[in-house]
């Protein structure tokens, strides 16, 4: 069984947004962008 973590973020929102503008377009969800 793998092992998991408790990730906490703090990212500007500016950021956040722009990064999840550009997962949606490549239909990555942000966890499993955090996974790879």
């Amino acid at each position: 069984m793998e092992k998991s973590a408790t990730l906490n973020l703090r990212v500007n929102p500016s950021v956040k947004q722009r990064a999840e503008d550009v997962l949606s377009r490549l239909g990555i969800p942000m966890s499993t962008a955090i996974d790879m």
